[in-house]
């Protein structure tokens, strides 16, 4: 039998056919895979890119906040002080020392109600914008702008975490704004809501401003009602406290 060589050799057709159906899919595989493989690539590098936006705004956040928060601290000592003649003068390092703070804390809340703002604008995710919204409001009650602090503590009562510290800080504070805006049956109805809570820590000062808002607008059932409530506790110096309150209300009375 003559020796025959490879190419001689007749495969057939359904052979060729599976051969070339294997080539295919090897090749269509390898395309995927490295398709795939780019995907994942991309993913990880935006992940990546991502993550270092988001610390690089946190620490540009923390750093703006700490700046603001100086400027209120700022002011608070210039109230303080209450000094008309003294001048501000710069230390070496550019920052006001405690001997000369500013006669006037108007420019410092200025400073610290731009850089709160600019946080709840440029970072309205950060960990920092509920106290930055907080604070906000601080400055804003401290200057009259009592509208201004109402809308800054709405926002960082819906910012903060359901039943946490913050959130009640800010009930707390918008209660107060609303009572001085003269919104009194607003603000006795925030109270009331804290007074509901679990905000134990408040308790006392919330009761306190809801007794004697009780009073100022009237609603002697509810005042006494709570001045029962305060009986009940061991609270004895708070109970008198009321009691000279409910008085001094009934002789003022027409």
């Amino acid at each position: 039998m003559p020796h025959l060589t490879r190419r001689e050799i007749k495969k057939p057709d359904w052979f060729i056919q599976r051969v070339g159906r294997v080539r295919a899919g090897l090749v269509n595989n390898r395309k995927r895979a490295i398709l795939v493989l780019v995907i994942l690539i991309a993913a990880f590098a935006g992940f990546g890119f991502y993550r270092n936006e988001r610390n690089h705004d946190e620490k540009e956040a923390a750093t703006l906040f700490a700046k603001s928060y100086q400027q209120l601290e700022f002011a608070e000592q210039a109230m303080k002080r209450g000094a008309e003649e003294e001048k501000i003068e710069e230390n070496k390092e550019g920052i006001p020392s405690d001997a000369m703070i500013s006669i006037d804390p108007i420019s410092f809340y200025q400073e610290a109600e731009k850089g709160f703002e600019e946080i709840l604008i440029k970072y309205p995710h950060s960990k920092v914008t509920t106290q930055a919204a907080l604070y906000l409001g601080a400055v804003h009650f401290k200057q009259n702008n009592f509208e201004k602090a109402i809308g800054a503590y709405e926002q960082a009562e819906k910012s903060a975490r359901r039943n946490s510290l913050l959130q009640w800080e800010a009930q707390f504070g918008r209660a107060k704004s609303l009572e001085a805006a003269g919104k009194i049956p607003e603000a006795v109805s925030v109270f009331e809501s804290i007074h509901e809570s679990e905000a134990s820590w408040l308790q006392s000062i919330v009761v306190e401003n809801l007794f004697r808002l009780y009073l100022q607008s009237g609603q002697i059932e509810k005042a006494d009602q709570l001045l029962k409530e305060v009986e009940k506790s061991d609270k004895t110096a708070m109970v008198n406290q009321f009691k000279g309150l409910r008085k001094l209300y009934e002789e003022k009375k027409p």
